[in-house]
């Protein structure tokens, strides 16, 4: 009878509601969370929202539909998980972990009232902490947030791990939206100007104004820009005239002169938010073509010991979690799934599809590899007519990574052997490469 049980909601989507029937991964969390209920009562929530990670980011009004859910199911508790710098457990980190707590006070004070009384009216309280926090400045600053939390609230885009936050970066796609937030701040810089210096104040509202000012460059500004850069890089990509075989040899007259990219760079950057580019003895390069119904890709990747690596055969054996090359593939359509396909140089295949991490039916890939004395090569086909049909006109976005188990010289620490184009997540789709379909 004193047995409690914790449900570890690893994988939900916190950009939307959990009860949303729109969101895929949240219908299967749900429906977990119910059955679990249905065995034992006592159950609560251990919440991964601060995986994400949440960078300035409006999920006050959010929480509170889902801990009236939770109440409304029978639930007896909530817990959510904290990530601080400086641990042994989130080694390397930059200044983002830092602010992930700071730059949500309002999501943690509106938390703290909910978990008292869910009842509580979120307005009000956001309202009545605001004006208080900021002073004489209150009036721009709490029409800046409620601009931030409308942002917010219109976009659809999913969020948490493993897909990080690709809110964030198209929330500024908004015709105004960023003149009109640096607006409000700006007026309320010109208000703290004119408070009486008082034990200070001055200097405490200019402190806070000033970090909203800051997560607004870094988080949202930055981001969204170097999305719009990202859209320059697109890759365009014509039906082929000619004929692959593939054979892990790329010797068609076809690859000669095949779009491709090369930019790739750790998915991890220094303490200083600098993210290093891939280490010339590695270059890699992926070459891309396609007809009507298929993509081909020819992968070639520089490796000085290649007598070291590690990698799979087969089908779906987490290959992924080796030697080998990793595509994200996240089509131009309105449900928000995208897919992915790991091959390694011995014509192992794993596919999925997310949201959720489902293994998909074999999508059908063809992988040939062959390792050489400086570098391996993967060839490889990959149908689409699970995914989205190639339509000429439309843009997908399609994330190339590289994997590598070897510990060297060249990649020291175990946060090291992940290498992405532009070093974005593997599940960032917002940054994954524009690729244009002629």
């Amino acid at each position: 009878p004193d047995l409690k049980v914790q449900f570890c909601d690893h994988g939900r989507c916190y950009g939307h509601h959990l009860d949303d029937p729109n969101c895929v991964r949240n219908v299967e969390m749900l429906s977990l969370m119910r059955k679990w209920l249905s065995y034992w009562p006592k159950l609560y929530t251990y919440e991964y929202f601060v995986c994400t990670p949440p960078l300035y980011v409006c999920h006050e009004h959010d929480e509170a539909h889902d801990l009236r859910l939770y109440k409304s199911l029978g639930m007896i508790g909530w817990k959510n998980e904290g990530e601080f710098t400086g641990t042994k457990f989130v080694p390397g980190v930059g200044q983002a972990t830092a602010d992930i707590f700071p730059s949500n006070w309002q999501w943690l004070y509106v938390t703290g009232h909910l978990l008292w009384d869910v009842n509580r009216d979120v307005d009000e309280l956001l309202a009545d902490a605001e004006s208080k926090y900021y002073g004489e400045a209150a009036g721009p600053m709490l029409k800046y947030h409620a601009l931030r939390r409308r942002l917010w609230a219109e976009n659809r885009a999913c969020m948490g791990y493993p897909m990080d936050d690709p809110k964030r970066p198209t929330l500024l796609s908004a015709k105004g939206a960023k003149e009109e937030l640096l607006g409000y701040l700006d007026e309320a810089d010109r208000l703290v100007e004119k408070v009486k210096v008082e034990g200070g104040r001055r200097r405490i509202l200019k402190f806070r104004i000033g970090r909203d000012r800051k997560w607004l460059n870094d988080y949202w500004i930055k981001p969204n820009e170097k999305m719009v850069e990202e859209e320059k890089r697109a890759i365009c990509v014509p039906e082929m005239k000619g004929r692959v075989v593939v054979d892990g040899v790329g010797d068609e007259e076809v690859w000669k002169d095949a779009p491709f990219v090369d930019r790739f760079m750790k998915t991890v950057s220094n303490a200083k938010g600098y993210v290093p580019p891939l280490d010339e003895r590695l270059h890699t390069q992926v070459k891309v073509l396609r007809d009507a119904d298929n993509f081909y890709f020819l992968f070639t990747a520089l490796e000085p010991k290649p007598d070291r690596m590690k990698f799979r055969s087969g089908h779906d054996n987490d290959n992924w979690n080796g030697d080998s090359l990793e595509f994200m593939f996240y089509p131009p359509a309105i449900d928000c799934r995208y897919y992915q396909i790991a091959a390694t140089p011995a014509g192992g295949c794993y596919d999925a599809s997310h949201p959720g991490g489902v293994v998909a039916d074999d999508f059908g890939a063809e992988v040939v590899g062959k390792v050489l004395e400086d570098r391996y090569v993967i060839e490889m086909r990959v149908p689409v007519r699970r995914m989205h049909p190639l339509r000429p006109g439309e843009t997908w976005r399609i994330m190339f990574g590289r994997n590598r188990t070897i510990t060297d010289e060249i990649c020291p620490n175990h946060w090291d052997h992940n290498f992405t184009v532009g070093g974005c997540g593997y599940h960032d789709i917002s940054n994954f490469t524009p690729v244009k379909i002629k």
